[in-house]
């Protein structure tokens, strides 16, 4: 997890899976919750879900 408070984000970086097929249905969760823009509870960071270490 990453806050940026300039930005007004958290970042959460998800490492990939055994199976790409894998890493495709996670990508498609963090597309998903993304465009939810869910804030972390108690903070004004914007939630942002990333499937990778970069």
């Amino acid at each position: 997890m990453i806050p940026d408070h300039e930005q007004g984000t958290l970042t959460v970086k998800l490492h990939h899976l055994a199976n790409r097929s894998y890493d495709v249905a996670i990508q498609k969760l963090c597309d998903e919750l993304n465009s939810t823009e869910t804030k972390f509870p108690r903070t004004n960071l914007r939630m942002i879900f990333k499937l990778g270490s970069k």
